[in-house]
């Protein structure tokens, strides 16, 4: 501006921030990022552990399954041989002799394939509904031996290597007296022994 006593110079206004920028602005921006990510690491702890319930619950489940059908697969077998037996010989000295034999004494053989002594009729070829037990899924098939003449038992037995597997057979065996069932573990592998006879104790 011009005046008499000269040219006055002005003083150059200063720029105000502008919203959104400089540290004071970025901050609240900050602690929403750091609750969004304590509140996203907080939901996937939750999350893993819902989802690790759910499967134990299942396991669980599966084991009182797996329980429950090789029980009733022993006791299915027990009375399909001893029915087997009683129907070979009226002889009830003779009722243990009469059980059906096995060709492999070491193995066993398949139980689908036992026959009764006698009368060569299946053990399970579906008279009066009455059908091969099928073990639970991890599980061998079961197979018979009777090695009367030897060891003097005759049992049947499955295996498995499955660890749920092996919690139903540990579980199972708890509720049989040690001269009625047998669990052994060999090469990871778990056999369960389910007696029909084993030779009687010796009298001292």
């Amino acid at each position: 501006m011009n005046t008499a006593l000269g040219t006055l110079q002005l003083p150059t206004p200063r720029r105000l921030p502008r919203a959104g920028r400089g540290g004071a602005a970025r901050r609240p921006r900050g602690f929403i990022m750091g609750y969004l990510m304590t509140a996203l690491i907080i939901l996937g702890i939750v999350t893993a552990a819902l989802s690790r319930m759910r499967d134990e619950q299942a396991s669980a489940e599966w084991v009182d399954r797996a329980q429950s059908t090789l029980r009733t697969n022993v006791q299915i077998i027990r009375a399909q041989v001893l029915l087997c037996a009683a129907t070979s010989t009226s002889d009830e000295a003779g009722l243990v002799a009469a059980m059906p034999p096995s060709a492999d004494d070491t193995n066993g053989d398949a139980l689908e394939s036992v026959q009764c002594t006698g009368t060569g009729q299946r053990l399970f070829d579906g008279t009066n509904s009455v059908f091969l037990p099928r073990p639970p899924q991890g599980f061998t098939p079961w197979a018979y031996v009777n090695d009367l003449g030897g060891t003097g038992n005759i049992f049947a037995r499955t295996s498995t290597s499955d660890s749920n597997g092996v919690a139903a057979v540990n579980r199972l065996s708890r509720t049989f007296g040690t001269d009625e069932m047998s669990v052994t573990i060999a090469g990871g592998t778990t056999t369960l022994t389910y007696f029909l006879r084993t030779p009687p104790a010796a009298t001292p």
